[in-house]
């Protein structure tokens, strides 16, 4: 899943800051559904990796529940992912692997930067919407981007589809 957003007003320095500063608003990012933060490994100095963050939401209204997030490095994202990150900074999230019985992975990633009026972001889940009762790829009727506008004081949401053939990286098999 891919959320773009644009951001007006907003430099990618005030992004940075947020990134290490989640602890004095993070409810304010997303009222209804983010409820608590805090640190269990603080950021180090210039940068995220190895800061773990223990995030209290309901994510699109499901109980709410404790999220463990750990910022990792960007280079063990696979091919896949370095082709598609392509904004400066990146944050990513996942393992290590240092578990036992876990292997290093990026499952998030947020980049971001500069346009002109404010700043462009891009969240990205990645991989972790397979489901092995669903195993084949139906990307006609699925595929889509969600727009959502304000149509008589209303949320209207509508789809589009998404032009893949004008993308370097293109959805693969789930093998």
């Amino acid at each position: 899943m891919v959320v773009d957003h644009f951001i007006p007003s907003v430099t990618t320095e005030m992004i940075d800051w947020w990134w290490v500063n989640m602890e004095k608003g993070y409810e304010l990012w997303c009222p209804d559904e983010h409820k608590a933060f805090r640190w269990e490994i603080k950021p180090p100095m210039n940068g995220h990796i190895s800061a773990v963050q223990i995030a209290t939401e309901s994510i699109d209204y499901s109980p709410v529940m404790d999220l463990r997030i750990e910022w990792v490095d960007p280079n063990i994202g696979t091919e896949e992912q370095k082709e598609f990150w392509t904004y400066e900074p990146l944050l990513t999230a996942g393992t290590t692997g240092k578990q036992p019985g876990t292997k290093a992975f990026v499952m998030l990633s947020h980049q971001w930067e500069t346009v002109p009026g404010g700043c462009k972001m891009r969240s990205c889940m990645h991989g972790i919407s397979f489901q092995e009762d669903f195993p084949e790829r139906d990307d006609q009727n699925w595929l889509k981007w969600i727009i959502v506008k304000k149509e008589a004081g209303k949320m209207k949401l509508i789809t589009q589809p998404i032009p893949i053939h004008e993308y370097k990286v293109k959805p693969g098999n789930r093998q």
